[in-house]
């Protein structure tokens, strides 16, 4: 989110009617309440004439709201709550496992090949500052040749090359290839720019990494906005590196 985004959208109205309504970044400004001062994106909603203030930083509290420039909300107290401990998902089916912080929620996708036996796992991940949106999926190896470094790169070109024909833009960061270990494996990572196939001519990156032990292979993956990454990954990568590989 930056000021100059704009979208719109068709909404029911509450006739049933469908409505296009505008959301625009106006700016970003402090903004003073009573639960201290912000430092807040200015959104404007038309043709509903509204405005919310949301904070820049996480967990982007709704800091005050005004409709037809009337002051309706203002945020009165603001507080945080501790994540408590490590939350862990296990398959032991496959044979793998990562943590992550308390307040990181987990659902495994219940799509194609989940319930088989053997077949391919898909974990969302919900990050608690709803910065961005991930998932884990690991599987079998399929051949031998997808073994060492080398295989770790085709699979991830192999990948990007299909995200390039489906995703607008879609162009791995040069410089971004990092080899790197996790869980004792060889692991591979990028950042790919692409433009939001929801919200027309939204930018985002894709943070993506690869990791295999001799029979399993996982792909991590996370989108969100340029300017959130580096922040981003100071708190995602611990969780791809509690990730254990059967």
């Amino acid at each position: 989110m930056a000021p100059g985004f704009k979208v719109t959208v068709p909404i029911l109205g509450a006739t049933g009617a469908v409505v296009k309504v505008s959301f625009e970044v106006a700016a970003t400004e402090d903004v003073e309440v009573p639960a201290g001062k912000f430092r807040c994106y200015r959104i404007q909603l038309n043709p509903l004439n509204q405005t919310f203030w949301i904070s820049t930083d996480g967990p982007r509290y709704l800091v005050k709201l005004e409709a037809n420039g009337v002051m309706v909300a203002e945020l009165s107290r603001a507080r945080t709550s501790d994540p408590g401990p490590p939350r862990t998902f296990r398959d032991d089916q496959l044979g793998f496992s990562f943590a992550a912080p308390g307040d990181w929620l987990f659902m495994k996708f219940e799509g194609a090949g989940v319930s088989k036996p053997g077949g391919p796992v898909t974990v969302l991940l919900f990050d608690p500052q709803a910065i961005a949106t991930g998932d884990v999926r690991v599987e079998k190896k399929q051949t031998q040749k997808d073994a060492g470094e080398s295989g770790l790169k085709s699979q991830a070109e192999e990948y990007a090359g299909k995200q390039a024909e489906s995703l607008k833009d879609y162009k791995v960061r040069e410089g971004s290839w990092q080899s790197r270990q996790i869980g004792g494996h060889a692991a591979l990572s990028y950042v790919a720019d692409l433009i939001d196939p929801v919200v027309k001519d939204h930018k985002l990156v894709e943070y993506a990494i690869w990791v295999q032990s001799e029979t399993l292979s996982a792909r991590i993956e996370a989108r969100l906005e340029p300017a959130e990454l580096e922040k981003f990954q100071k708190r995602f990568d611990p969780i791809l590196e509690s990730l254990q590989l059967r």
